[in-house]
């Protein structure tokens, strides 16, 4: 990917996205057979879409009023490494084995028994889901202190802000993530 800020051009080796790109030229170029769309259209909001360059980038693309007016790049080291597609984010861990799931729910015989058992496995489970968010939170600090060396390296120092929009490393929302993500945000004016 290389990044223009003369322009505000974005560089991809399947095409390029820039300030005032209309969704109908997006249509037909070839980024638009690896984007799908991820939430929209609506004239509230527009249309939403995500592009996918493993081992590189996660790209967001919003059009309003049928115009790119922002873009969400995030660096990504895997598929895995994308926020919302892997059940967990730990290194080599997946949801299953930080969270046992484990058929507690089972009626058993004793009923003040099964109660103790219960409540022991619901404390462990959210001591887990909790060191699971501690863990997310470290690894999206860890992607916005890339995101700013990056900047930093690529475009110089803050702040961005250009004639065609402003450029920003930021913790966003995403489609799908459970809470706010890094990503370098581009705004066209």
């Amino acid at each position: 990917m290389e990044f223009s800020t003369n322009d505000g051009t974005i560089s991809f080796a399947e095409g390029r996205l820039e300030p005032g790109l209309a969704l109908p030229d997006f249509e037909a170029s070839c980024l638009r057979q690896r984007a799908k769309v991820v939430k929209g259209p609506t004239p509230e909001t527009g249309v939403t879409y995500e592009l996918r360059f493993p081992r590189d980038w996660w790209v967001r693309l919003v059009f309003r009023e049928e115009i790119l007016t922002e873009v969400g790049l995030m660096m990504v080291r895997g598929e895995k490494d994308v926020p919302g597609t892997a059940p967990e984010e730990g290194p080599g861990t997946t949801a299953r084995s930080v969270i046992r799931r484990r058929p507690w729910h089972r009626r058993e015989r004793g009923g003040g028994k099964l109660r103790k058992e219960l409540r022991k496995k619901v404390a462990g489970r959210e001591a887990q889901e909790h060191l699971r968010r501690q863990w997310i939170e470290r690894l999206e600090s860890v992607r916005k202190a890339r995101h700013d060396g990056w900047l930093q390296s690529e475009v110089g120092s803050p702040p961005y802000v250009y004639e065609w929009g402003n450029l920003e490393s930021r913790r966003a929302s995403r489609p799908k993530a459970e809470r706010p993500v890094a990503e370098i945000t581009v705004e066209y004016w």
